[in-house]
C-alpha cells in the first residue's frame, strides 16, 4: 500500500530499486516474503507497504539470477541473500543511498506518524461505511466533522 501526496515517488519506484530494497532488507537475517515486505516498510516509517504482488515476483528473479537462494522452513520458503547477491547490491550502494536519502528526506518522523494515523482513519471508515448501519454512520459524520474543524483550527494557529 502506498500513501498519496508527498510520497507519490512510492508510486514510481522501478523494479531496480525494489530489487535493492529487498536485498538490503535480506542483508539483516534470511525471512519469508512477508517479513521482506514487513521490513522494508519499516525502512520508510511504514509509509511504503510493498504488496505480495511486488515483493514475490522480485524474489523470483532474485533467485533466478543466484542473487538470494530459498530453503524450506517450517513449511515456508526463507530467504537468504547470497554472496552474489551482496556484490550486485554493492555495486549498487550508491544507488540505494541516493534512494533512501530522497526518501527520508521527504518525511520527517511527525509527518509519517500524521500520515500512518490518516491510513488508519480511512481503513477504520471503510470498514464502518460497508457495515451500513444508519445510526452508527450518523454517528460517525459527526465524529469525522468535529475532527475536521479540529484540525482546521490547528492550521489556522
Amino acid at each position: 500500500m502506498i500513501l498519496g501526496g508527498r510520497i507519490g515517488y512510492f508510486s514510481r519506484l522501478r523494479k531496480g530499486d525494489s530489487r535493492l530494497l529487498v536485498l538490503e532488507a535480506l542483508k539483516k537475517r534470511p525471512m519469508h516474503g512477508y517479513e521482506v515486505a514487513k521490513e522494508i516498510s519499516q525502512m520508510f516509517k511504514g509509509l511504503y507497504q510493498p504488496s505480495p504482488g511486488a515483493i514475490y515476483p522480485t524474489l523470483q528473479w532474485l533467485e533466478d539470477e543466484g542473487y538470494v537462494r530459498t530453503e524450506a522452513v517450517d513449511g515456508r520458503r526463507v530467504y537468504t541473500i547470497t554472496g552474489e547477491g551482496l556484490d550486485f547490491l554493492e555495486e549498487r550502494r550508491e544507488k540505494l543511498a541516493r534512494l533512501m536519502e530522497m526518501c527520508n528526506q521527504m518525511m520527517d518522523d511527525e509527518r509519517a506518524r500524521l500520515l500512518i494515523a490518516g491510513r488508519k482513519l480511512a481503513q477504520t471508515f471503510f470498514m464502518l461505511w460497508s457495515e451500513g448501519d444508519e445510526a452508527k454512520l450518523r454517528e460517525a459524520v459527526t465524529v469525522l466533522e468535529d475532527a475536521r474543524r479540529k484540525l482546521a483550527e490547528l492550521m489556522l494557529r
